[in-house]
């Protein structure tokens, strides 16, 4: 029978008999807590994909049919097995009770509704939702009047963030705020005993605040209590809230336990806070903090570290080196006493941001206490070990139609004692211009710098020169690409001028010099393709033949050498480029701009590429190429010496992806006149949902050097680097990462440990043995001794995230680590 109800509390109904064949189950055939609960083997391909690996299954509300999601002008649907009109005002529901309004919806055994008040009593097997949350219990009334609920004895849900509580008493107020009694929470699967859970004495839930608080919680971990707070956050959605992010735990015999517990403070929609109290047993207690701010046009980072008077590290392995009279008493804590800290600004502007504009601007700051800092306060950085230098820079640029403009200011604080620091840039001025028409492209390039240096000698008590230089280059170039290949001939002229101050110079040197030579390029290839088959895949192979001449004629630059009483020349910011495949078509030997190359040569080079004929994806590519010279080179950076050789070393490059998981690449250099590999480096990676395998070994052949005792002692580089992570079960994965030097036949960095990752939380712990560079100044590489350490990192699912040094650790060690981060979560 179908009844026409008007204005019951809920803008009006329609009202059904369930007919007898087709009665809904009730919920009481379900547990409660698989309301809503999908196995992740019987999930659509909708919730397969939104669900997590590591889960069996994961919570979903049902698929909503509502027309609007505005209650108030809602109408009722509503069906039940009996129906009745009692008094005029109060009507009755009875028996597998299902009653929908938008986009909420109630079912029960049994409802009353009062159409005067707008109450309805509900009764039995009681399940009442909105789109973020699922409600079941014994009994409740809802008035959607003034859009209160409250319910006994209730197992609550969040769908967002999976959160699931048992309460003794849920109540919705007015403004959608939410307040429960005696309340457990977990985010642990339903049917097992969950491995945390928060017991409160009431849990309050604000919907405008994305988060919920706690109050008298107590933390259990499989089922032992852990800690109590007189209250604490959590979020209610994915969202970015305030609260506690998850501890950073370790221990070294660099510090002993060392102990951060960050808390995030989300002050605004575009800026907020890290703030990180840390204590380090042998050191004492730093604060550390990380502002970030969003504005129109900028995008800014703020990171302060403060440690009050370090009392230093007592360290066997260095007492013993003091014992033993390698090093001096107090070489092994520098900086004992000392307050150490950090400041860090990071600033991206305009365009550099991301923003539509033609200005940009970019800020890097970074400075520390002392030269040891990262190397005592930041175990878990990998880069720091090697890190020479810090370097701020400020930069301001516009950018015209054609052309660019850029004033930035550079300088460096150095980290270790036994290195030259880099020469400051006050002020860098750039002005470069691109015009093209048609195939023809015109590049003018204008720069202007004066080296300035904190110190007038070195470390070694050399004179450092210090000057203005100034350098233009034009580059015209025809552009000619074809179907069959390419053909691009071009001009280049260059001029290089110095303004050099005599302070520290020998007399009669000219302190203004200036050079300009005249260039001339030709780079040509050509493309050919045949179709073929592989492994019953079709392909298309490429074959590409490459020819690039370039001529630059020599000009004179000895008045740049040895200009100083101890034979030191000008070099503020110039080196030799690194010999690769790319360097068979640069038109320049060097990096930086204090030398003009002289040069005749002609480079050949030769690709073949192997590209699945159905994806188009390059599956193989294989490159080789040499350097043929016509004439000898005569400009250096530190000699007038002649180059004399009719060829360079062999350059070859490779890379291959077999499958979507398995990828590897290689470069080679080979000495053909030494018939053997003068540098090489190689590397594999295969990567799935569940695996991640980095194999990678780097070779470099140097000239021995002599030791104090008149021994050869080799200087070849050769490492190995293998890092993986794989799973031992569902849940359980191996951490392993080993970093090999052969030459000293010793690990430089190498760690083991576990993973555990379910619906509940995600643990990690790693014990890690890395090379102790603290002392590489004064004492020789290989008798370097080892720091240990272990690191331990949870996450509690639902309660927050956060990546700290732990994981920047990972991240640096494991390549990919990153990517596997971002699919897993």
């Amino acid at each position: 029978m179908l009844l026409s109800v008007a204005g019951i509390g809920f803008s009006g109904a329609l009202l059904a008999e369930n007919p007898p064949e087709s009665q809904s189950p009730s919920n009481a055939t379900v547990p409660v807590e698989f309301i809503d609960w999908v196995e992740r083997n019987a999930a659509n391909e909708q919730q397969y994909r939104f669900s997590n690996d590591h889960c069996v299954g994961q919570y979903f509300p049902p698929v909503s049919t509502a027309q609007t999601s505005d209650i108030s002008s809602a109408p009722i649907e509503a069906t039940a097995d009996r129906s009745e009109v009692l008094d005029g005002n109060i009507y009755s529901l009875t028996g597998n009770v299902e009653a929908n309004q938008g986009n909420q919806s109630i079912n029960a055994d049994q409802i009353r509704i009062n159409q005067a008040t707008g109450q309805a009593d509900i009764q039995g097997n009681v399940t009442f939702r909105e789109p973020r949350f699922r409600v079941y219990g014994d009994s409740g009334e809802v008035n959607n009047l003034n859009n209160t609920a409250e319910f006994n004895d209730v197992n609550i849900l969040l769908y967002e963030t999976q959160i699931r509580s048992d309460a003794k008493r849920f109540k919705r107020h007015g403004d959608d705020s939410i307040h429960l009694n005696q309340a457990v929470i977990t985010t642990c699967p339903p049917g097992t005993t969950p491995s945390w859970s928060i017991q409160a004495e009431s849990i309050d839930i604000r919907e405008e605040n994305l988060w919920g608080v706690a109050r008298n919680p107590v933390f259990k971990f499989k089922g032992v209590p852990v800690f109590y707070l007189p209250f604490m956050t959590f979020p209610t959605s994915n969202d970015r809230l305030s609260g506690f992010l998850f501890p950073a735990v370790s221990f070294s015999d660099n510090g002993g336990l060392d102990v951060s517990l960050p808390y995030y403070f989300n002050l605004a929609p575009n800026y907020d806070l890290i703030l990180s109290p840390r204590h380090i047993n042998d050191r004492g207690s730093i604060l550390e903090s990380q502002l970030r701010h969003l504005s129109k046009r900028f995008e800014s980072e703020l990171n302060l570290a403060f440690l009050d008077d370090d009392p230093g590290v007592d360290n066997r392995d260095t007492d013993s080196l003091v014992d033993a009279g390698v090093i001096e008493e107090g070489e092994d804590n520098p900086f004992i006493n000392r307050d150490r800290w950090l400041i860090g600004l990071y600033q991206d502007g305009g365009a550099s941001a991301g923003h539509n504009t033609r200005w940009f601007s970019s800020i890097d700051f970074t400075r520390v206490s002392d030269q040891n800092y990262f190397r005592d306060l930041n175990n878990t950085a990998i880069e720091v070990s090697s890190e020479t230098h810090l370097r701020r820079n400020g930069t301001l640029g516009y950018r015209f139609d054609n052309w660019t403009t850029t004033i930035s200011a550079t300088s460096y604080q150095t980290l270790v004692f036994d290195i030259v620091e880099p020469y400051q840039e006050l002020p860098k001025i750039n002005v470069d211009g691109s015009y093209q028409f048609d195939n023809w492209l015109l590049d003018a390039q204008h720069e202007f710098v004066s080296f300035e240096h904190s110190d007038e000698f070195d470390f070694r008590d050399r004179n450092l020169i210090i000057g203005d230089r100034s350098r233009i280059e034009y580059d015209l170039q025809w552009q000619n690409q074809e179907v069959w290949g390419f053909f691009t001939p071009g001009v280049h002229l260059k001029h290089l001028a110095f303004e050099l101050d005599d302070a520290n110079l020998s007399d009669g040197v000219e302190t203004s010099q200036d050079y300009t030579t005249l260039q001339g390029s030709l780079d040509t290839g050509l493309y050919f393709e045949r179709e073929g088959s592989l492994f019953g895949n079709n392909y298309l192979q490429t074959f590409e033949p490459r020819l690039f001449y370039f001529y630059s004629d020599f000009t004179d630059q000895s008045d740049l050498l040895r200009i100083t009483d101890d034979n030191q020349s000008v070099d503020f910011d110039t080196a030799d480029l690194s010999f690769d495949y790319n360097q068979l078509f640069r038109t320049t030997r060097f990096t930086g701009g204090d030398r003009l190359d002289d040069d005749h040569r002609l480079s050949v080079g030769l690709t073949t590429r192997f590209v699945n004929d159905a994806s188009g994806q390059e599956v193989f590519r294989a490159s080789i190429g040499q350097i043929y010279y016509f004439e000898d080179r005569r400009v250096f950076l530190t000699s007038v010496n002649e180059e004399i050789t009719p060829s360079s070393e062999i350059a070859g490059e490779f890379s291959a992806a077999l499958s979507n998981s398995f990828t590897w690449n290689a470069d080679l250099i080979y000495d053909e006149e030494e018939q053997e590999v003068g540098e090489g480096r190689t590397n594999f990676r295969y990567t799935d949902d569940h695996r991640l395998i980095n194999v990678g070994f780097n070779f470099r052949r140097r000239a021995d050097r002599i030791d104090d005792f008149g021994r050869n002692v080799e200087t070849h580089t050769r490492q190995s680097d293998i890092s993986m992570i794989l799973p031992v079960t569902d849940n359980v994965n191996i951490i392993l990462r080993n970093l090999h030097d052969f030459t000293f036949d010793r690990e430089l960095d190498s760690f083991g440990g576990l993973e555990y990752n379910s619906c509940c939380y995600k643990a990690r712990f790693v014990w890690r043995r890395w090379l102790d560079s603290d002392l590489a100044e004064v004492i020789d590489e290989e008798d370097l001794d080892f720091k240990r350490g272990f690191f331990f990192d949870i996450q509690f699912k639902g309660l927050g995230s956060g990546q700290g040094k732990f994981h920047k650790l990972l991240s640096e060690a494991i390549p990919g680590f990153s990517s596997r981060e971002q699919r897993n979560n």
